[in-house]
């Protein structure tokens, strides 16, 4: 309770993306919080990184598509300077603080780690302890020991599975062989499987005829195997 108000369930997904401009991370995470937001709960995409060189259409702080965002750096826009660039990274992490601890006193807050370097995940981790918030974390690519089979990530492999699993309340993957391999070293019933996500919504205006000399590839099914 806030006063007399009672705490609605919100859930702030924060990592190295440019949302709501960007590729698949950014699409993955709208509609996350747009099927959220069609819940009843109330979602906020904080972005760590500016990563823009051209002119936006937003500013640091706005909606898209009812969805709240916020780049903690006080601008999209990646600065040249190395030096700068590096200020405004700390920066941005201190604001971010800010953010998530005047967040906290309005709602119950959950946060989703989503394309975050660990560095900054370790930070702001010990943070969200201190004010004991829920952690959830995305866990959509096999990870490095297993793409690359070297020796020099034996420390990398024990680290993984024995140690920063354990930082996280929640994983989320994307596949039936991610889900297979971390329900090996993790709990079954703190992972979440979240398929590929497509919002049919965006196609309701693409039923255009088109020119003849223009061919369109389409595959539907199953993306499983090796």
């Amino acid at each position: 309770m806030v006063g007399n108000k009672v705490k609605t369930d919100s859930l702030l997904v924060i990592g190295r993306l440019s949302y709501p401009s960007g590729s698949a991370p950014s699409n993955r995470v709208h509609l996350y919080c747009k099927a959220l937001k069609m819940s009843g709960g109330y979602p906020f995409v904080i972005n760590l990184n500016a990563s823009f060189s051209e002119k936006k259409h937003f500013g640091f702080l706005g909606r898209h598509e009812g969805i709240p965002f916020y780049f903690c750096q006080k601008t999209p826009y990646r600065e040249n300077n190395l030096v700068l660039r590096n200020l405004r990274k700390a920066t941005g992490l201190f604001n971010a603080f800010i953010f998530i601890s005047r967040f906290k006193k309005k709602k119950n807050i959950k946060v989703l780690f989503f394309s975050i370097n660990f560095f900054n995940e370790a930070i702001i981790y010990l943070y969200l302890k201190i004010l004991g918030i829920p952690i959830l974390r995305e866990c959509n690519e096999a990870p490095l020991f297993i793409r690359k089979e070297k020796k020099f990530l034996r420390l990398h492999t024990f680290f993984h599975t024995h140690l920063r699993l354990k930082m996280y309340n929640g994983i989320i993957v994307i596949s039936d062989y991610l889900y297979k391999y971390y329900s090996a070293i993790y709990p079954k019933n703190k992972i979440f499987q979240i398929p590929i996500l497509v919002d049919l919504d965006r196609f309701n205006n693409l039923l255009k005829k088109t020119h003849d000399n223009i061919r369109i590839i389409t595959y539907v099914g199953s993306m499983g195997g090796d």
